[in-house]
């Protein structure tokens, strides 16, 4: 009996450390069109240039949820395909894997206001539903982790994204 209440006490204890262990919090530098998150502990900063503004639509894959700094300032990974990719997805019967691999796109969403963030780190969006997402492409330009130079792994199929403006199956979110 004494085993089993020292378990529990150290697996909430362990529970308790891990909600500790958040991800450090973050300031937003805003100058032109250059975008800089930096780490309030100034342990990461990352850099972007954004590029002029344009919309996106198309059908949610998945969504998924970031922590923030320590991901680049990422709050939120949008998996989707364009509308003509996914009526095409959509017909295909059998394994779909191969289309995937060719047609997915990925939106690594960096808001650049707190509110904005929250409201991204909340959404709960499903597959299959229609989205239009305006906003600015942004261009990786540089990035710190204590105190080096950091390197992030390039993929064609990601683009780093500023969201302003997001509508979910025609209603607006944000």
């Amino acid at each position: 009996m004494k085993i089993l209440i020292y378990a529990i006490a150290a697996l909430t204890t362990m529970g308790l450390l891990l909600v500790l262990q958040r991800a450090p919090a973050y300031s937003i530098q805003r100058e032109g069109n250059e975008l800089t998150l930096v780490s309030d502990s100034k342990n990461y900063s990352f850099t972007y240039h954004s590029l002029p503004q344009t919309s996106i639509e198309g059908y949610v894959l998945s969504y998924a949820k970031s922590a923030g700094i320590k991901e680049g300032g990422v709050r939120a990974q949008l998996h989707y395909l364009s509308p003509a990719d996914y009526q095409e997805y959509k017909a295909i019967r059998g394994c779909k894997a191969g289309f995937l691999n060719s047609h997915a796109k990925i939106l690594f969403l960096i808001p650049d206001k707190t509110s904005l963030a929250e409201t991204v780190s909340s959404l709960s969006l499903q597959h299959g539903s229609s989205f239009m997402l305006s906003g600015s492409p942004l261009a990786f330009y540089e990035a710190e982790v204590n105190g080096q130079e950091a390197r992030i792994p390039v993929d064609a199929r990601i683009q780093y994204f500023l969201p302003m403006h997001m509508n979910l199956n025609n209603k607006p979110l944000f």
